[in-house]
């Protein structure tokens, strides 16, 4: 069974059931153990972002249920593998209605596409959808105005973003097996985009190498 945030299967290599937690934590543990940011998530081959995202969902789950992790990233690799098809499409549909920021991870995925040319159906959704702008308002107002009123609105947004990762650096930090700072985090929009990050761990990077070598089996 699944909700938009948590779903249960038959554990695949065991008793009993798995359950997987897909909440704010599990999106930013998936992008800290792949070393990308959460709008480079598509740059991910589809299997190590699903598997590697399980492996962090458990992970919620179970600093959230105050419970000792049952299961390492080469365990979900094993479920995975003996997971049916239909399993795979349940976990499938409950990360896709899951939400991080407010964004869906096929959002955040189709983030670094190209950009769209802006039409005036565009500005009109923005005005109305985003602002709060009642259609006579948007239609009577100079360009320049509604282009004042667009920026103040990310300036917010961007605020509430930047407090909001400060609370998520803080969880994360104290359980971070290296120093990281809230940019490293997740991305803002406007942001001057930072020094290449620091080569993995060297722990982490053998786990890796060893779950390629089973995926190329």
């Amino acid at each position: 069974m699944h909700n938009d945030m948590i779903a249960t299967i038959k554990n695949p290599i065991g008793w009993g059931t798995i359950t997987f937690r897909f909440d704010t934590y599990a999106w930013i543990t998936m992008c800290e153990v792949n070393k990308v940011e959460l709008h480079e998530i598509a740059k991910l081959d589809e299997r190590m972002l699903f598997i590697t995202l399980l492996f962090a969902a458990h992970v919620s789950h179970c600093r959230y249920s105050i419970k000792r992790e049952r299961y390492n990233l080469e365990d979900i690799y094993k479920m995975y593998m003996k997971m049916q098809q239909q399993t795979i499409d349940e976990l499938k549909v409950a990360i896709y209605k899951s939400k991080v920021l407010g964004k869906s991870l096929e959002e955040w995925a189709g983030d670094g596409a190209e950009k769209k040319k802006i039409t005036w159906a565009d500005l009109y959704d923005v005005a109305v959808g985003d602002l709060g702008l009642a259609r006579r308002e948007f239609e009577t107002m100079e360009l320049g105005e509604f282009w004042c009123r667009l920026a103040g609105h990310y300036r917010k947004r961007n605020s509430e973003l930047s407090n909001l990762r400060l609370i998520v650096w803080s969880a994360l930090a104290p359980h971070s097996s290296k120093k990281i700072k809230p940019e490293d985090v997740f991305a803002i929009e406007g942001e001057r985009k930072q020094k290449a990050k620091e080569a993995p761990d060297g722990n982490g990077a053998e786990r890796f190498e060893r779950l390629k070598q089973l995926w190329q089996l």
